[in-house]
């Protein structure tokens, strides 16, 4: 058993004591701050950021008509009221963990940073759909409105022509 710790220590070179305290401690950094980004409380504040966009944007529509809440695009209404829920129960639940340390270290272990990640994916997902409609919507007016013009401009030269 000596033998294999004398050959590991033969075969790795020697490093100052300095250096592998300075790695250490960016190996430490570094998953401290990997541990904070997948927290559940910091993806909460991530999510609730990403709800509160999608729902101004659906705003956005319904007010430039791009949306109408009775026609076609109702699903897009009840996709949102589905991850509102959603986003409010997770947000429940993160809270109600963070009050106990156990809870919420469980609550780490136990995947529910995964649950988050692909809640705020979906939100998000939502929120760009609606903004493409959004897009779309104003690409077809203007084009319509330019069409408008252009038809017009084309009429009075062609009444100047035939004058």
């Amino acid at each position: 058993m000596s033998s294999i710790s004398q050959s590991l220590a033969a075969a790795v070179p020697a490093l100052p004591h300095t250096s592998v305290q300075t790695i250490l401690v960016i190996v430490a950094l570094g998953i401290a701050g990997g541990a904070y980004y997948a927290s559940p409380p910091r993806l909460t504040r991530v999510m609730v950021a990403a709800i509160a966009a999608a729902e101004q944007a659906y705003v956005e529509a319904l007010q430039t008509g791009a949306l109408s809440p009775t026609d076609v695009h109702a699903d897009i209404a009840e996709k949102m009221f589905n991850l509102q829920t959603k986003v409010s129960t997770i947000r429940g639940t993160t809270l109600r963990n963070s009050l106990s340390g156990g809870a919420a270290l469980r609550q780490y272990l136990t995947g529910h940073t995964f649950t988050l990640v692909r809640c705020i994916w979906e939100v998000r997902g939502l929120e760009t759909h609606i903004e493409i409609l959004k897009e779309a919507r104003l690409r077809d007016t203007y084009a319509s409105e330019f069409s408008t013009a252009i038809r017009a401009v084309l009429r009075r030269r062609c009444k100047l022509f035939l004058s």
